[in-house]
């Protein structure tokens, strides 16, 4: 028997607005970097929460999980860059101002999930957009605050084909 694991992750996806935004900041980061690797368009997200490697059997009940969410729209206020140190370099990312509805919706994931036999790690909730990955740089600088509108909540699957990071829908409700 051939077991195909899954890396999977909830996720808020944007208007085409925002995401020419989040480009626009990436394009503005890249003159203070001298190395990193920009997050592509098409994978520009926010995680809701990351389930990591999960055996196929589970996507029904995490595929019931998304379809119980609130489907009402999510205004969000983008109005930080920051970054994580990671080993292999720093993450540069686009935060949010504190938003309720992004950390109920995370809540009740993790419950739900929880509550169920699907094992992942809870991770601390920061609420971001990736801008780059592997980074060197200097000083940050800081940007002028925008709104942005999610577009919908995705249950996603990360794999990499070729060598280039690709994010697969696998459910999403529209918003």
């Amino acid at each position: 028997t051939i077991f195909l694991i899954m890396r999977l992750f909830y996720a808020l996806t944007f208007d085409e607005m925002t995401i020419d935004r989040l480009i626009q900041l990436q394009d503005e980061q890249q003159g203070f970097l001298y190395k990193g690797k920009p997050t592509m368009r098409q994978n520009l997200h926010l995680t809701l929460c990351f389930l990591g490697e999960q055996m196929p059997e589970h996507l029904d009940l995490l595929h019931a999980v998304l379809r119980q969410l609130p489907n009402k729209p999510i205004k969000l206020m983008f109005n930080k860059i920051d970054k994580f140190i990671k080993q292999d370099g720093l993450i540069i990312w686009a935060g949010i101002e504190y938003n309720q509805h992004v950390l109920d919706l995370h809540s009740m994931i993790v419950n739900q999930i929880k509550a169920s036999s699907i094992v992942f790690t809870d991770s601390r909730f920061a609420a971001h957009v990736t801008l780059f990955r592997r980074a060197r740089g200097t000083v940050l600088p800081q940007m002028q605050p925008f709104s942005a509108r999610v577009k919908d909540i995705s249950l996603m699957q990360s794999s990499s084909e070729h060598g280039v990071l690709t994010y697969t829908r696998l459910s999403t409700i529209f918003l």
